[in-house]
């Protein structure tokens, strides 16, 4: 659990931008460069923070289909499909799920002929698929960030950082929740 507020805006901080200097860090916190680096320490003790990557644009190298498959069952059972699924380059992501399938992998491919060969391999190693669903556009993606961006927590604050561009949805979407409510926008 986060101790305080400002673990809640490094975590939300560093999620955002992982290569942030401890520096930048202090400064956006207001702390100081070693109190900074000893709070992201301690956030990486408590597995708070669990490690740092790069995001990579897939259709930038070469895997511009993305899809997302669920499986009703897995054979063979359990760890061993699942550290077979974690093997496989095609899976970026796979989770268990509630309702009608049992798993849903996240998977990115070259083009159409590699997903349909993905999918018969698949159906051969671990069992059944019971939907296909190839993902036409993505809005935006983003990493979790589990604690909110909110600076002021009133009735119409806004996110911190909003950008001028996403200003007027933000707007927008405050008018219809003011209307909603019965106020006047």
């Amino acid at each position: 659990m986060l101790e305080d507020a400002i673990d809640r805006d490094i975590v939300r901080l560093l999620a955002n931008d992982g290569r942030m200097t401890y520096a930048d860090l202090g400064r956006r916190t207001g702390l100081s460069i070693s109190a900074a680096h000893q709070r992201v320490r301690r956030l990486e003790q408590r597995r708070i923070i669990v490690g740092y990557t790069a995001t990579i644009n897939p259709a930038a190298v070469g895997l511009p289909i993305s899809a997302f498959v669920a499986l009703t069952d897995l054979q063979p059972e359990g760890c061993e499909a699942l550290a077979a699924l974690a093997a496989t380059d095609e899976v970026s992501a796979c989770y268990t799920i509630t309702g009608a399938a049992s798993y849903l992998l996240h998977v990115h491919l070259a083009d159409l002929p590699a997903l349909d060969g993905f999918l018969r391999r698949l159906r051969g190693a671990v069992g059944a698929i019971s939907t296909t669903m190839i993902v036409l556009a993505t809005h935006f993606s983003r990493p979790p960030t589990p604690v909110s961006p909110l600076v002021d927590t009133g009735p119409h604050a806004k996110p911190a950082g909003q950008t001028a561009a996403c200003t007027g949805f933000a707007d927008r979407v405050e008018a219809v929740s003011l209307l909603a409510v019965g106020e006047d926008a």
